[in-house]
């Protein structure tokens, strides 16, 4: 009988201690699915295009490129953090640590896209700081710093010239060039002439100018010009051109444009 008793008491204090102290592994963990996982990332890698479809909807943005790319990126996020789980499983073959494998798959997923778009903030913020000349001679690689697949040494030559004639390094905020080239006999000797087109934004103007550049030596031929029409010359070949690459940018230095400078600019550079 006191064994009974004993007994009983013993399981009445396990039961108690088990009330009062439960398992040590939170719920949440406990209740983990490979299933759930998977479904959890689904709603967050689909918050970006979410953000983007809001700004569409709400016409901030009418192009519909920029929400068709960021729905793809999501969805080959999501495939790339459920292929690492997937592997991870096959590798460790535990089947208790799958969503955990899952887990760790689809944050360093999240963390690197984190990552990157961080980094572009900061290099788009640090753009914004820099003065119209500073952008300019990036646009044209004054500093020759990246590799020139085709040399534009003319192109410098030209924008140097047209910087030397405005009243102020920063009075003009480049959009792109275009350049054009013609073989010529100068002193009896074959030679080449290049024609530099620069389009750029002063006083709150889209204007164009010409530059023809004779070796080391440019010439100004017209400037501040609100007509760039004469850029298909057909007495004249095509050459290297380069326009911003990144659209925020350019949409950034048009905001307190008036709306025709602002469309017209931007349908030169989807061209």
């Amino acid at each position: 009988m006191p064994d009974s008793r004993q007994s009983l008491h013993s399981k009445d204090k396990k039961n108690m201690n088990n009330s009062f102290f439960p398992s040590k592994r939170p719920i949440i963990l406990e209740q983990m699915t490979v299933r759930r996982i998977n479904l959890y990332a689904v709603c967050v890698f689909a918050v970006f295009p979410a953000i983007m479809l809001w700004k569409f909807i709400a016409g901030h943005d009418k192009d519909r490129t920029d929400l068709s790319i960021t729905c793809f990126i999501m969805a080959v996020a999501w495939g790339i953090g459920v292929f690492i789980g997937v592997a991870l499983s096959a590798i460790v073959k535990k089947a208790r640590l799958e969503p955990y494998f899952y887990l760790a798959g689809h944050l360093a997923v999240i963390a690197t896209i984190t990552a990157i778009i961080a980094s572009t903030i900061f290099a788009q913020h640090r753009r914004y700081r820099q003065s119209n000349s500073q952008q300019n001679a990036d646009l044209v690689n004054l500093e020759k710093r990246p590799y020139e697949p085709v040399p534009i040494d003319f192109v410098r030559t030209a924008f140097l010239k047209l910087e030397v004639n405005s009243s102020n390094r920063d009075s003009f905020y480049l959009e792109g060039y275009s350049s054009r080239w013609k073989e010529i006999v100068n002193k009896t000797a074959p030679d080449t002439i290049y024609y530099v087109y620069f389009a750029y934004l002063k006083d709150k103007k889209l204007l164009f100018a010409k530059v023809s550049v004779l070796r080391d030596f440019a010439f100004i031929d017209w400037m501040d010009r609100v007509d760039g029409s004469e850029q298909k010359d057909p007495t004249t070949k095509p050459g290297p051109w380069a326009r911003r690459a990144n659209r925020t940018d350019v949409e950034q230095q048009l905001k307190d444009l008036p709306d025709s400078t602002r469309d017209k600019v931007l349908d030169i550079l989807s061209k």
